[in-house]
């Protein structure tokens, strides 16, 4: 019965799911991410939340195979937390930082060198060149600005250098001063960091740990640098698309709402996500030729989130304020 109801609810044909369907449910949960609670009270909790999570991702799924939702969701091992319990773990963005402390690397001087420039270009990704990481993985840890910082200047070094580095994202998370760690931080400010520092370590010399530390930076060992970064106009979505497409992947705070968190395939543009900044990543390219048009969107929760560790976002919209705060890092 359970297994037939999984793919039931992968089809999208059920929803409003009793208590004992759900409850069953819940037992496969538990089963297949090992999951286990301090006390009955807390399993108790923990399944409410589950079954809100399995009865939305049923009615979304209804709706996406009826073609009424571009996008689909998916159970996955976190869907026993509330949603602010899972920001708390996976999101990292404080938008605020920016405007009280960063400004001392802002760049209103174009780069020296452009990409597909003059060409109009209705579609293009920036993982077809090879310049891009592998989905990294966050963890337990609100240290998405690293990544998002780090898969900007990886990229923006390999189109220079034409050799693709692995940076450290703990080398960031660290020792950049004004973030918070693990607690929350901005690209710009390690943008920064790395300009004074006179590079970024690599992840095998300093590799991941998932929590913060103390600063270990291996001056004998930079690997990548940056002079400077570029903001681009807060919510110019055809900024932002000259910018992916001639100078390369772009960092951007978004709004991971709960549809986000689930998100399982297709072109994301749910009503709940907003323009209230909470969670940093990377534009990797676009696609204009599709209807809708989309950004493509690398995330740091690894391969078995979304379209193997990648979300596609409506464009044009401003879609959870996409373009409100996004900018790249500037090689020479």
């Amino acid at each position: 019965m359970k297994y037939f109801l999984i793919f039931l609810i992968s089809l999208g044909t059920c929803y409003c799911l009793d208590d004992r369907i759900g409850r069953e449910e819940f037992v496969r949960f538990k089963t297949i991410y090992q999951k286990s609670y301090a006390s009955l009270y807390e399993e108790n909790l923990r399944y409410q939340i589950f079954a809100l999570q399995l009865d939305r991702v049923a009615v979304v799924n209804t709706d996406f195979n009826n073609r009424r939702s571009p996008y689909k969701l998916a159970i996955n091992q976190y869907s026993d937390l509330a949603y602010n319990e899972f920001l708390s773990r996976r999101g990292g963005f404080l938008p605020t930082i920016t405007t009280i402390r960063s400004s001392s690397s802002i760049s209103d001087i174009p780069r020296k060198k452009k990409l597909n420039q003059a060409r109009q270009i209705s579609a293009f990704d920036w993982r077809d060149t090879g310049y891009v990481t592998s989905v990294k993985d966050q963890q337990n840890c609100g240290g998405c600005w690293a990544f998002a910082a780090t898969g900007a200047i990886e990229t923006q070094w390999a189109i220079y250098y034409g050799r693709l580095r692995n940076l450290s994202e703990q080398n960031l998370i660290d020792c950049v001063v004004g973030n918070y760690g693990c607690n929350g931080g901005v690209m710009q400010l390690a943008y920064d960091y790395v300009r004074s520092n006179g590079g970024i370590n690599g992840a095998v010399k300093y590799p991941y740990l998932g929590v913060a530390s103390n600063c270990k930076y291996f001056t004998d060992s930079p690997v990548a640098n940056v002079s400077s970064y570029v903001r681009i106009e807060r919510g110019n979505e055809v900024g932002l698309e000259q910018a992916v497409r001639e100078y390369g992947p772009v960092s951007v705070g978004i709004n991971a709402s709960p549809d986000f968190v689930n998100y399982n395939g297709g072109i994301y543009n749910a009503s709940d996500c907003t323009d209230r900044l909470n969670h940093a990543v990377l534009i990797v390219g676009f696609n204009n030729v599709n209807n809708p048009p989309f950004w493509i969107v690398k995330n740091s929760w690894g391969s078995w989130w979304g379209e193997n560790g990648y979300i596609r976002i409506i464009k044009g919209r401003n879609a959870c304020g996409i373009a409100n705060m996004a900018s790249y890092p500037i090689i020479v």
